[in-house]
């Protein structure tokens, strides 16, 4: 059940979703501190892999260098281009694409063509800027803050969640980056709550999970929502009970879905596990960053077969589910965007996650309650 016995107000108002002003201060106090995921082990696998993306107006640039993951800015210290255009791609060589520059892990200047041009110059003067890595199981983060928590300070009691389930156990099936015209805030809300899931997911969820069957735990830096099965096909429970052995996973036969603030999330069930990262590109503008797994199978001759006749199926099914998300977001978007509205908005106790979300929001942005997060000056 629910933890709220009655129905909550909605703290942010449309202008939070839109406001340049706004924006501005939530990337000051929300995606320029910590830690968020931007790939995966499983995308960069070679040394001279990379993938490049952007969180807010700051491209970077991931790369296997010699088998470790290192980040930098895409920014070539030179003449200001991008090092790599790419999303993804591979190079021998780690230079600019403009005029050649070449780089060492460390960032500095390898090989500079017609150096002599550039003296006087001096070692290390024109080098890289370079962002904190780590991983957590296969999953790779960058921190945009040279000091601050490490990643496991950061992600609290929801570490050993991320390190458990997508640990070398579990084999990664979809790589799907999408670009959403929608507010940060809207993806991360649309995740916190399963009320939509009749209406958005019918084809693939179904109904929204009654009341009974769910369960949210709301903690300072997560907040989590499990939804029990109670009846399904014999066939479906057998399979859950296979693949959750392979991953050496005790079967539980539910849907558990955790968010760790601001913008991560995973969830797991015993035949998959996927993770989403939302990061922020603009005032109304986001990437979405999906990755989702399955345990890799044992040596069984069985459990290989079922792997394989299930894992494109529950690719397939998968990414139907992203692709319902992806088509309502922008409308809530436009809606947001309108100039009049009919009211200052409700939560239901069931979506009670994104009552918790924001006034998270608020607090870390230094705004209050009693306003509403209003920008000075909104009515």
């Amino acid at each position: 059940m629910f933890q709220s016995p009655t129905h909550l107000p909605q703290l942010l108002p449309p202008n939070a979703y839109r406001s340049p002003d706004r924006y501005a201060v939530e990337f000051e106090c929300l995606f320029k501190r910590g830690w968020h995921l931007v790939c995966t082990t499983a995308d960069v696998p070679r040394a001279g892999d990379y993938v490049t993306l952007d969180i807010g107006s700051i491209p970077l640039l991931v790369r296997n260098v010699g088998g470790a993951i290192e980040a930098y800015l895409n920014v070539c210290p030179h003449r200001f281009c991008e090092i790599a255009s790419d999303p993804v791609g591979h190079t021998e060589t780690f230079c600019c694409q403009y005029h050649g520059w070449e780089f060492d892990a460390s960032g500095e200047t390898r090989r500079i063509p017609d150096a002599p041009s550039f003296k006087p110059m001096s070692k290390g003067q024109f080098c890289l800027t370079r962002y904190r890595t780590a991983t957590c199981g296969q999953l790779v983060f960058v921190s945009l803050e040279a000091g601050g928590d490490d990643l496991r300070s950061f992600l609290g009691e929801a570490y050993d969640g991320y390190a458990r389930f997508f640990s070398d156990r579990y084999e990664q099936v979809i790589a799907s980056d999408m670009i959403s015209d929608s507010d940060w805030k809207i993806g991360v809300e649309n995740g916190l709550e399963s009320y939509h899931v009749s209406c958005v997911h019918s084809s693939t969820f179904g109904i929204t999970p009654p009341a009974e069957d769910c369960t949210h735990e709301l903690s300072p830096d997560h907040t989590l929502f499990r939804s029990v099965t109670r009846s399904q096909p014999a066939f479906l429970r057998w399979m859950e009970e296979r693949f959750a052995r392979s991953a050496m996973e005790t079967p539980t036969h539910d849907y558990v879905n955790v968010r760790s603030y601001p913008s991560l999330t995973y969830s797991r069930t015993d035949t998959v596990t996927f993770v989403q990262s939302i990061l922020p590109l603009g005032p109304g503008r986001s990437r979405h960053v999906y990755r989702l797994f399955m345990p890799r199978p044992g040596r069984n001759l069985l459990d290989r077969l079922l792997h394989r006749w299930l894992r494109p199926r529950l690719a397939t099914y998968w990414r139907a589910v992203f692709a319902e998300d992806h088509v309502i977001l922008p409308r809530i978007q436009r809606g947001c965007n309108a100039s009049v509205h009919p009211g200052t908005g409700v939560v239901s106790s069931r979506e009670e996650r994104i009552f918790h979300f924001q006034r998270h929001v608020l607090d870390r942005c230094g705004l209050s309650e009693a306003t509403g997060g209003r920008d000075q000056g909104e009515s």
